[in-house]
């Protein structure tokens, strides 16, 4: 009884089928990969940003932010930004200066305007702050992978507000806001072709503002 082995045109049948699945699957497996990478770094950096802060009052002796030089209204926003910088995120969040300027796609796809770093940390996530909403200390943008692409609010680049107490003293001051008042609409751009997706990285996050429970379904970026 004789042996057939396969022919090279089976051969090479089968490594075209192998192709052909492998071309329709790794790019999903890819972006997967990558989503979870992000939320990873989203998460981690949410941690960081959150417990540095709260070290930062307890280490400074403020009973809430507003007291610090950060709510003093005396100072200039660039004064404040560089007293965050100096005593802030080089005690707390390790890292240091830079001058970086990315420009921004919303996540509608919409121009999103340019936004100039002053900081990076050793992880490699941009900060920025500014003053932008009136009831807030300050706003901080970040970009989770530093330069790296895609540069998309909503994606890789988010931003929050800082008010005046931690959420663990009441959830109505808030230490934090993420900008997700409207997330049903800012992060969903095939139903708003006007979505921000500022703050859409609370969707990754423990819904733990009470204004924001009405949100029960999230999904991962």
């Amino acid at each position: 009884m004789s042996k057939k082995g396969f022919t090279l045109a089976e051969v090479l049948i089968t490594i075209g089928i192998i192709g052909v699945i492998a071309g329709m699957t790794l790019p999903a497996l890819i972006n997967n990969y990558q989503k979870h990478v992000l939320v990873v770094q989203v998460k981690d950096f949410y941690a960081i940003f959150n417990n540095a802060l709260m070290q930062y009052m307890n280490d400074s002796g403020y009973d809430t932010l507003k007291d610090s030089p950060i709510g003093d209204l005396s100072l200039s926003q660039k004064a404040k930004e560089e007293y965050l910088t100096e005593n802030f995120l080089k005690t707390y969040i390790k890292g240091q200066k830079t001058n970086v300027t990315l420009k921004y796609d919303l996540l509608s796809g919409k121009n999103g305007g340019y936004i100039t770093y002053h900081y990076i940390t050793n992880t490699g996530v941009l900060i920025k702050f500014s003053k932008e909403a009136w009831d807030s200390l300050q706003t901080v943008y970040f970009d989770i992978n530093g330069t790296k692409k895609p540069n998309r609010f909503g994606l890789d680049a988010f931003r929050f507000y800082i008010y005046e107490k931690p959420i663990s003293l009441s959830a109505y001051k808030r230490l934090m806001d993420w900008d997700c008042s409207n997330c049903g609409d800012s992060c969903r751009p095939d139903i708003n072709p006007n979505a921000t997706g500022y703050g859409c990285w609370i969707r990754i996050l423990p819904v733990s503002y009470t204004h924001l429970r009405a949100h029960e379904t999230r999904e991962d970026l």
